[in-house]
């Protein structure tokens, strides 16, 4: 029996996410993490290691990010964050 997913997903397409950048929460309009909100995130397993896809915007500016951050770089700031969206 083949459990292979039948979606078709583009193996070229799915390479080039896998090797997206990693970036930490910031607005680059501002300069700063201070206003921002997240909006969402999704914990990603990729080649062994952990990651959280992340939405946010700033409060201040109205700036939309959407980036990879790694696992190691999330503060217990963004977790309190996280468990606010999340209830």
């Amino acid at each position: 029996m083949d459990n292979r997913c039948s979606s078709k997903v583009d193996p070229k397409f799915l390479g080039k996410v896998e090797e997206s950048p990693v970036d930490r929460i910031w607005c680059l309009r501002c300069g700063t993490d201070e206003f921002i909100l997240v909006e969402r995130a999704r914990w990603r397993m990729r080649r062994g290691e952990g990651f959280w896809d992340v939405d946010y915007f700033c409060t201040k500016c109205d700036s939309f990010y959407g980036h990879v951050v790694r696992d190691a770089e999330v503060t217990p700031t963004f977790m309190a964050a996280i468990a606010a969206i999340q209830d």
